[in-house]
């Protein structure tokens, strides 16, 4: 009773509800890989990493594939095992039946990934903490340390073509690494934690801490940096040993190496926040690196002891830093950035004004210009050096050598410029001395454009298709060059802005040349450029190639980190403050032509030597020309992120299209209400990032991940 007949011909029976429909439609798979699956969105099983892994910048993991044919075919195989052989050791051994193998890895697999190590990571930013001469004996001598054979092997892995696993072929760079590699770094990380403290833990540690930066693993990059650092102090690292001690020149070389090494490691993580430096600067009393043939030919060197961090002018005899290598320049100038990172980051207010002969910004600034004109002629970008160090495998780290002076100059003196969360308030710069703002902001401006010219004088000699740049800083580098460069631009009187803007385009073609050519090796290096790209198009500029909005993360209703940040900017972006502000016209005076005049130069190098910087006045900041990478970026978005906020569609100019005085008007309005706490102050500090908000997304464009894991007070 009240059972419908057959053949009813009810809406019921010949029409399913939607939701019925719907679920049939989109029938759940299991097909796609694990994170997908986990994240409940459709997997397009793109072999290797799915596009939607790679867009979000997760690891894309898979099921393992059983082979049923081969278990059936090694039946007996497991039927006759001995007791004592581990079913565990046989079954995830990849090269088992291989008899020439070096911590269970194939001697040519090995061979192939210690090659690419020296050429192409050894070199850069301060990892050139292992004698190769030592250690490619104990490899011949089956002596080398397990931990440290496999973070090289680890670390190096995205700079070989092919693994070598069984089957051939190669293997896809993901952005979080290999299967291969990851499984090397986590064996090595075990083996760390599971012995005492050694050189060879320490060495190990500072490799694979790389590892995690390179595949965007920052948080265990963190832990890996601590680590070092605390075994190194243990070890007496930070002190010379006494001369009638016994010990080779390449150990005492190498214990100098690894102690400035974890200095470095732990200024780039740090980002200028105080309260996460592990290394006290004063307490390194050791001679900085000396140059690499010294070191590798066990060749006695006489290198200076630096006192680190000291905002007064370094009274190096210019002969004393003849015998400094590359790792040593690259200490000095690290240093020095800290000084700058002090200066711009956590003013005080005791702290004498900018233009003060006395004050940090003086001090800084000079200690700057000392350094490049202390710079050895073997340091400088004269075509005979371009050609040697790129067959030394170093011209990747003599350019960002270059490129990294620049924009310390550009952070410095950036705060002269309205918009950055650097720049000084309004009411300071009213009381500057006459001339002193315009000066500022030209040097600023000059070696903004000098990062790019930089990377086009290299261009120009050498070949791009077989270059191969190794340094993942280069994309923060070139961002704030372009962002400093757009400011800037729409500063200037509106007649004198296509020219400006017409050589920005011209600059970010080179820059994003070098950076796609990175992006082989560093996936998350695209996603700053996608930014520089987007950033340039809202205000007009022609950049080429289109990046795909639709297929890109960031969309407003993504649910991927990324596009978190991004609503979480929207929501909080800057308002102009209530009580209308005085006119800014005072404070941030339009760019007069004849001051300017100058700047318009040729970026085509000549006969191999670079442009110097427009002049201004004669003073000695006109002598600074021509970089210790960091991962995290200070600032504020892209120039022109106000424009997209709806309360300030009275100041668009995002096509350039807006007076130079207005736009200077709201940029000072902008940098007031980041002194009033208007614009960011919604996020704590974190060890890869600043304390504002914007401080935080800022980094996180540069680097690609979500810093909120490890923020506690950040937005996300």
């Amino acid at each position: 009773m009240g059972s419908k007949p057959a053949g009813d011909p009810s809406p019921s029976a010949s029409h399913p509800p939607a939701a019925a429909s719907r679920r049939i439609k989109g029938k759940r798979t299991r097909t796609g890989c694990l994170t997908c699956r986990a994240r409940k969105v459709k997997c397009d099983e793109q072999p290797g990493t799915c596009a939607n892994c790679e867009r979000v910048c997760l690891a894309c993991k898979w099921p393992e594939v059983r082979n049923v044919l081969e278990e059936r075919s090694a039946a007996p195989a497991l039927a006759s095992r001995t007791v004592d052989e581990s079913p565990s050791e046989a079954d995830h051994d990849p090269w088992r039946g291989h008899t020439n193998l070096i911590h269970g890895i194939p001697r040519p697999i090995v061979d192939r990934h210690v090659e690419a190590f020296f050429a192409h990571v050894y070199p850069v930013q301060g990892n050139a903490v292992v004698h190769r001469g030592t250690f490619m004996r104990d490899v011949a001598e089956g002596t080398s340390s397990h931990k440290v054979v496999l973070a090289i092997c680890a670390v190096a892995s995205r700079f070989v073509d092919a693994i070598g696993t069984p089957g051939g072929g190669s293997q896809y760079t993901m952005l979080t690494g290999s299967p291969e590699a990851n499984r090397w770094a986590a064996e090595a990380k075990a083996d760390i934690i599971n012995s005492d403290m050694s050189i060879e833990n320490i060495t190990a540690a500072l490799i694979l801490a790389k590892h995690d930066i390179y595949s965007g693993r920052f948080s265990q990059a963190f832990v890996l940096a601590a680590l070092a650092t605390r075994m190194s102090l243990a070890l007496s690292l930070h002190r010379e040993m006494p001369a009638e001690a016994d010990v080779p020149r390449a150990e005492r070389e190498t214990r100098r190496r690894l102690m400035y090494a974890c200095y470095s490691l732990d200024r780039i993580m740090s980002t200028g926040v105080p309260e996460f430096l592990s290394v006290p600067a004063h307490l390194l009393h050791i001679r900085l690196p000396c140059a690499e043939q010294k070191f590798n030919l066990n060749m006695e060197s006489d290198t200076p002891i630096p006192n680190l961090e000291d905002p007064g002018v370094d009274d190096f005899a210019p002969a004393m830093l003849d015998e400094v290598g590359m790792f040593g320049q690259h200490v000095r100038l690290l240093s020095i950035r800290a000084n700058i990172l002090r200066v711009v980051r956590n003013r005080r207010e005791s702290d004498l004004h900018p233009w003060d002969p006395s004050s940090l910004f003086a001090m800084a600034k000079n200690k700057l210009e000392a350094w490049f004109n202390m710079l050895p002629l073997q340091f400088q970008l004269e075509p005979e050096t371009v050609y040697t160090r790129q067959f030394q495998n170093e011209l990747t780290p003599l350019t960002m050598l270059h490129v990294w002076y620049n924009l310390n100059v550009v952070e410095l003196t950036r705060i002269s410029m309205p918009g950055f969360t650097e720049s000084l308030p309004a009411e300071l710069i009213a009381r500057a001395p006459p001339g002193w703002v315009q000066r500022t902001r030209d040097l600023c401006v000059s070696h903004a454009r000098l990062i790019a010219r930089t990377l086009r004088h290299v261009a120009s000699l050498v070949d791009m298709e077989a270059l191969i740049f190794g340094d993942q800083s280069l994309p923060i580098c070139v961002y704030e060059s372009a962002r400093v460069r757009l400011q800037y631009a729409f500063l200037l009187p509106h007649e004198q802005q296509p020219a400006e803007l017409e050589d920005l385009t011209a600059d970010a073609a080179v820059m994003t040349l070098f950076i796609e050519r990175l992006g082989r090796h560093f996936k998350n290096s695209k996603f700053l450029l996608r930014e520089m790209h987007k950033m340039l198009r809202r205000h007009g500029l022609d950049i080429g190639s289109d990046v795909s909005e639709t297929s890109q993360p960031g969309s407003p209703a993504g649910q991927d980190p990324w596009s978190r940040r991004v609503r979480t900017l929207r929501e909080h972006a800057p308002r102009r403050p209530p009580p209308p502000m005085p006119s800014h016209s005072q404070y941030y005076p339009p760019l007069q032509s004849s001051q300017i005049s100058a700047n318009h130069t040729s970026h085509h190098s000549q006969a191999g030597s670079l442009p110097t910087p427009a002049p201004t006045d004669g003073s000695s900041s006109d002598h600074m020309q021509q970089a210790v990478p960091l991962y995290g970026g200070p600032g504020v978005t892209g120039g022109g992120f106000w424009h997209s906020n709806g309360h300030n569609s009275g100041h668009n100019s995002g096509h350039g299209n807006g007076h130079p005085e207005e736009v200077a008007a709201l940029l000072g309005e902008l940098g007031q209400a980041q002194t009033m706490g208007g614009v960011g102050g919604m996020g704590g500090g974190g060890p890869v990032g600043g304390g504002s908000l914007m401080d935080m997304f800022a980094d996180w464009v540069a680097t690609g991940y979500d810093a909120g894991s490890m923020c506690p007070n950040s937005v996300v």
